[in-house]
C-alpha cells in the first residue's frame, strides 16, 4: 500500500517508522487491518478507530476509504449503529460471574453501548 507520494504505508516500527511516526503533531492517520475474518477485521478496526478518535481535533470524526477488491467495492469503516441482544445468562457466563440486571446495564454502558433490560 503506497500513499500519494509512493512511500509504503505502514504501522511503525514494521518498515518506515521514522516516515510513519505518530507524534503529537501527527494530522492523518492510515489504520489498516489484516484478517483472515472480514467480519471480525471490522470489529478490530472500529475498535481501533474509535480509540485513535476520541483523541481527534474533532473528536470521532473519521473518513472512510473505499476498498476495492476485484469487482467488489464498499467504504469502511461502517460505523452506522447496531442493535443485538445478549441474554443475562450469556453475559454471565462473558464475565465469569452472577450479575444483577442492573449491573449488567451498567458494565454495558462503561464500554460506550446503551443498553436497557428487554422486556
Amino acid at each position: 500500500m503506497l500513499d500519494s507520494n509512493d512511500v509504503v504505508c505502514s504501522v511503525p516500527p514494521i518498515i518506515n517508522g521514522e516516515h510513519s511516526k505518530i507524534s503529537i503533531n501527527t494530522r492523518n492517520v492510515l489504520i489498516e487491518v489484516t484478517a483472515l475474518n472480514r467480519p471480525k477485521a471490522f470489529i478490530c478496526l472500529n475498535n481501533i478507530i474509535w480509540s485513535f478518535s476520541e483523541y481527534c481535533q474533532v473528536p470521532f470524526q473519521v473518513e472512510p476509504v473505499e476498498i476495492i477488491n476485484g469487482e467488489e467495492r464498499f467504504l469502511t469503516p461502517n460505523v452506522s449503529p447496531r442493535e443485538f441482544t445478549v441474554s443475562h445468562k450469556n453475559a454471565e457466563n462473558l464475565i465469569g460471574g452472577k450479575l444483577l440486571p442492573e449491573q449488567v446495564i451498567g458494565y454495558l454502558k462503561r464500554t460506550g453501548l446503551t443498553a436497557t433490560v428487554a422486556s
